[in-house]
């Protein structure tokens, strides 16, 4: 949140010049469902607020901990 509010103009300001065509943040979690049953994973509404004013889409990617053993 605090890294998009900083950069907010310049990133308002690049797609507006830049027009691309997919604009979004990834968040990268890791895989709970070993050990938990369910995985719930909060974004608050503050962010949203941020990205929505900015155009940017919200993007998930839960990995599994085997995947990135091989790193």
């Amino acid at each position: 949140l605090a890294f998009l509010e900083h950069w907010e103009s310049e990133l308002a300001a690049f797609a507006v010049t830049f027009k691309p065509e997919g604009f979004w943040l990834n968040f990268v979690l890791l895989s709970r469902l070993d050990e938990v049953i369910v995985q719930n994973d909060f974004i608050t509404p503050q962010l949203v607020q941020v990205a929505g004013r900015l155009g940017l889409g919200i993007q998930i990617s839960i990995q599994s901990k085997d995947s990135i053993q091989d790193l």
